[in-house]
């Protein structure tokens, strides 16, 4: 993950492997007792929200996760309907009012624009809001960081870049609308869940109270999607056309218990590891993206690792099938040959082959290509196999006999 993304670093894998694990575990540790205070007495409370699977749209349908990889189904994009990150800006800040005036609807939170950290210090009380048990989200301190930092966003949009990309892309960013609410018990976190669903159209659920992330942390993201008013083309009569188009928030819903843990034990921890990549050498400007995917790492499940497969061969094959006259010869060679390593690593991850062939169909000969090269391999060992018979060497010995005799040969000077 760490060289397809930032492809400059080599990191020092004995390092990290001797680090890591002891700084996660202890992590995994503190949170597990946090989760010991959330059960309490009545750990029956939990299981709605344990029971609670993780998902997502698929060809427009919302399924859990795991159906839809029992259908072979590739999740759908999360992206915005802006594409230009002005454009996003601008409809983050109204779907943030948005939905603020539904959660909190005739207060003065709701109303009020949080977006300067400077004029509203992050850990403001203007910033949080305690919801009533008649409110959407019943009891639970609503959290609005405001809007994300235009600067800051571009900053992330250039973490997501592939190093096959000629420039970003801010649509992917569907967390520049954002809330927390913090639940201080599991069975009102649990009703709060039902009444979210009932009044927002939620893209995708991310379960880590199933599912912790990798530092041990539990809570759920949820993806909203709402229809703001935004500017269209200039018409005729010297008006700009008004239109609708989508924008997808991303509530976090934490109990309180590990909210705190998160709280007393983030910050400390991400500095921590931050120092100990910067002694790996990477740089500022990439820490936080090469600690994204270094921390994934931890929690990688085998599905996790078949959905990613699948996303980053369709991504390729897309940018290949989008940008084919402009990358030139040499560029569709270059993004034909990411294509083909991508597919021998979704192959290896349990991808089927019917869909690696399905969405290699835009990249033309490509599947005809590995075939033939399958074809060669099998015969290349179906040949080793019979000579090692045949003089009676195992493959092995064959094979290093084969390299001493490569090293004999005269080479050019």
């Amino acid at each position: 993950e760490v060289r397809v993304a930032f492809p400059q670093y080599e990191l020092p894998m004995a390092l990290l492997e001797k680090e890591l694990p002891p700084f996660v575990a202890a992590s995994w540790k503190r949170c597990a007792a946090a989760w010991e205070l959330v059960g309490g007495d009545t750990p029956a409370d939990l299981q709605p929200l344990l029971e609670q699977e993780s998902f997502a749209r698929f060809g427009g349908e919302t399924l859990t996760l795991a159906e839809g990889a029992r259908r072979g189904l590739r999740e759908d994009p999360r992206t915005q309907g802006a594409e230009d990150l002005v454009d996003l800006m601008a409809d983050a800040a109204e779907a943030q009012r948005m939905l603020k005036d539904v959660l909190a609807e005739g207060s003065h939170w709701s109303r009020a624009q949080l977006n300067d950290p400077e004029g509203v210090p992050h850990d403001a009380e203007a910033r949080s809001w305690l919801s009533t048990g008649s409110d959407v989200a019943p009891n639970a301190v609503h959290h609005d960081p405001g809007v994300e930092d235009r600067h800051v966003a571009f900053e992330k949009a250039k973490r997501m870049q592939r190093r096959y990309e000629a420039k970003p892309t801010p649509s992917e960013l569907t967390d520049l609308s954002r809330l927390t609410l913090t639940f201080f018990t599991a069975a009102v976190a649990a009703s709060g869940l039902r009444r979210l669903f009932e009044r927002f159209e939620v893209l995708w659920l991310d379960n880590h109270f199933r599912d912790p992330v990798p530092l041990g942390y539990r809570a759920m993201a949820l993806g909203v999607r709402q229809h703001v008013s935004a500017q269209g083309d200039l018409l005729p009569t010297g008006q700009f056309q008004s239109i609708k188009r989508h924008h997808i928030s991303e509530i976090t819903v934490r109990l309180r218990p590990m909210r705190d843990v998160e709280l007393n034990d983030e910050t400390h921890s991400m500095q921590e590891l931050r120092a100990l990549l910067s002694r790996c050498g990477v740089l500022p400007q990439h820490l936080d993206g090469v600690l994204a995917r270094v921390l994934a790492s931890f929690a990688f499940t085998e599905g996790q690792a078949l959905r990613e497969a699948d996303r980053e061969l369709a991504r390729v094959v897309k940018h290949f099938a989008d940008n084919f006259k402009a990358l030139g010869v040499e560029g569709q060679f270059l993004t034909e040959d990411l294509a083909d390593e991508l597919a021998d690593h979704a192959l290896i991850s349990g991808l089927p082959q019917a869909r690696i062939a399905e969405i290699l169909l835009a990249v033309p000969n490509l599947n005809e290509k590995r075939a033939v090269r399958t074809r060669r391999v099998a015969l290349v060992n179906e040949v080793a196999q019979r000579l090692a018979r045949y003089v009676g060497v195992t493959f092995e010995d064959l094979f290093e006999a084969l390299l001493s005799d490569l090293r004999e040969l005269p080479r050019d000077a």
